[in-house]
């Protein structure tokens, strides 16, 4: 065990310097003035200013488009894009032990090593015990199979989510309104804020409603989740 000391320590200092290489590198080759893609989000971007990164996060339900250099509706913005200048890491929202490795807009897959993670944070593979996993939000995925649905965020009547083929896109009411969840609208407070939710609707006109009561494991805890259906031509 005393020998593997100094190994350790190796280790940790290789990836401190790896650390400050991906900081300092992170415009390089970057015209003045452009954007780039953050390792640490979708929604986070880095604006090279004289060779160095500034730091920017998108408001809550955009995401940064690569291409088009902007905070765009998260529901358009593909993660895995890379920015079209320099050398960029970006995360697998699928999975912590890969990662994209984006060289002037080619994006090539990785794989850390064993006992590695990708940490979000500096951009590269570090030990797992060090690195804080964010796994996908799948509170879509039950409703996949119904198109696009509206969630309401049960924690936050400001926000909700959309739901298209099971993929979860965060968005948010504008300041000063709140979700609705029975209209599928944003609208000025009232007594709708769903508290123990999901209610889930849809933005068009109903045909259908149909209710289902999950249980939450381990507990015994029951939530109603009600979900309309839309019929997109009239019955004849």
């Amino acid at each position: 065990m005393i020998q593997l000391i100094p190994y350790v320590y190796l280790i940790l200092a290789m990836l401190d310097r790896t650390a400050q290489g991906l900081t300092s590198s992170i415009c390089a080759r970057v015209p003045d003035g452009n954007f780039v893609r953050s390792s640490q989000s979708c929604n986070s971007y880095n604006r090279c200013i004289n060779g160095l990164p500034q730091h920017g996060v998108c408001p809550k339900g955009y995401a940064f488009g690569s291409r088009s250099q902007m905070c765009e509706t998260n529901i358009e913005v593909d993660c895995r894009s890379c920015s079209p200048f320099g050398i960029q890491h970006i995360p697998n929202p699928d999975s912590c032990q890969t990662y994209y490795r984006c060289v002037n807009g080619v994006r090539t897959s990785m794989t850390c090593s064993d006992g590695l993670l990708f940490d979000r944070s500096y951009g590269d593979c570090n030990l797992a015990s060090k690195v804080r996993c964010e796994t996908k939000n799948y509170i879509c995925e039950p409703f996949k199979a119904l198109g696009l649905v509206i969630i309401g965020d049960p924690s936050d009547c400001t926000s909700y989510y959309r739901c298209l083929n099971g993929n979860t896109f965060e968005a948010a009411c504008p300041t000063g309104l709140y979700y609705n969840p029975h209209t599928a609208t944003c609208e000025v407070f009232g007594n709708f804020c769903q508290g123990m939710g999901p209610l889930i609707t849809t933005p068009a006109p109903i045909t259908t409603t149909r209710e289902y009561v999950t249980t939450a494991a381990p507990t015994t805890a029951r939530t109603t989740v009600r979900v309309a259906y839309y019929r997109t031509a009239p019955l004849r």
